[in-house]
């Protein structure tokens, strides 16, 4: 399976209720809020959205999903 993107969370330091996110190989932090979610933490704006649940997470930009795994 070929690595599509490589992300990191930084919860601290975000801001209550907040995360950021970045995207390997791009110098841009993305502050998503947390938003509504009956399962998991989901964090999202209207460009992105990135959700958590459990070790996995699925990332949503311009339409395209990607699946994630915590390391």
């Amino acid at each position: 399976m070929t690595r599509v993107a490589t992300a990191r969370v930084w919860p601290v330091g975000a801001g209550p209720g907040n995360v950021v996110l970045v995207v390997a190989g791009s110098n841009t932090k993305v502050t998503l809020p947390q938003v509504k979610s009956a399962d998991g933490g989901r964090y999202a704006n209207s460009d992105m959205e990135f959700w958590i649940r459990g070790k996995d997470a699925t990332m949503t930009r311009a339409g395209r999903r990607v699946t994630c795994q915590s390391k």
